[in-house]
């Protein structure tokens, strides 16, 4: 759905279905690179926050567990609006801020919840159209 490094160009919010947060990694210098889970994520919540801060490149991949339905958010749209309307995007930075926090105060060195695994299908949707598979 999105991958690691690559330009955050949209944040979505989950309608339905679970997504695998992944982050390449590597033991040691000469160790193999691979991708594993270091989060789960389900309705209500959203990714791609990477979106809404410089330099916009998403440093995990989402990928689907299960078939998922998505709103897709323009980044660029998002920042011009929250751009526009400073209140709301002192709240949305506040979030942003407290995940970050979040993620500081975790330990250093986590091990992942699991590696890759087989993906499914996702289904996003704009907020102004019909549902459309990725």
């Amino acid at each position: 759905m999105l991958a690691e490094d690559a330009s955050a160009d949209w944040l979505f919010i989950i309608e339905q279905g679970k997504l695998a947060l992944e982050k390449k990694i590597q033991f040691g210098r000469r160790g193999t690179v691979r991708m594993a889970t270091i989060g789960v994520v389900g309705p209500g919540k959203s990714v791609g926050w990477s979106a809404l801060t410089p330099p916009h490149i998403y440093t995990s991949a989402a990928m689907c567990l299960e078939p998922a339905r998505v709103i897709a958010l323009d980044a660029q749209a998002l920042r011009r609006f929250l751009s526009d309307n400073p209140r709301v995007g002192y709240k949305v930075m506040t979030v942003i801020a407290g995940l970050a926090r979040a993620r500081y105060r975790a330990p250093r060195i986590r091990w992942p919840i699991s590696y890759r695994s087989s993906r499914t299908s996702c289904a996003r949707r704009s907020p102004r159209s019909k549902t459309i598979s990725t």
